[in-house]
């Protein structure tokens, strides 16, 4: 897995490079997310491609980043998921949790992602 790693602010984003769906092992990112933990690295976000689909074991394990950051007092976001997979997200109230953003310029902003 091609993941992207850039610096801004005080966030980490890390940009899946590969279109993610429901046969991606994400384990990498998984790994990745806990090494910069270990670092010190508190607030990430990770970007999808447009193409990307999330499946339920994927959701999983973003969830579970997202709790242990927050038990260090960090944060996990989310970028550009698609339209289908924010509809999902939104649909299991995953939004009220972890903040969705429709670009990187919109989580500098502060501009949660908002669904009709």
């Amino acid at each position: 897995m091609d993941i992207e790693q850039v610096t801004k602010n005080n966030y980490l984003i890390l940009r899946v490079l590969n279109t993610v769906d429901i046969q991606s092992d994400l384990t990498e990112l998984k790994d990745l997310i806990h090494k910069k933990m270990d670092e010190g690295q508190l607030f990430m976000a990770v970007s999808l491609t447009a193409q990307s689909h999330l499946s339920s074991v994927s959701i999983g394990l973003v969830l579970r980043c997202f709790m242990d950051l927050k038990e260090r007092k960090g944060n996990l976001a989310i970028i550009q998921p698609n339209k289908n997979d924010s509809e999902l997200l939104q649909l299991l109230s995953f939004a009220c949790v972890i903040d969705i953003y429709e670009s990187e310029d919109a989580l500098f902003a502060g501009e949660e992602r908002k669904e009709s």
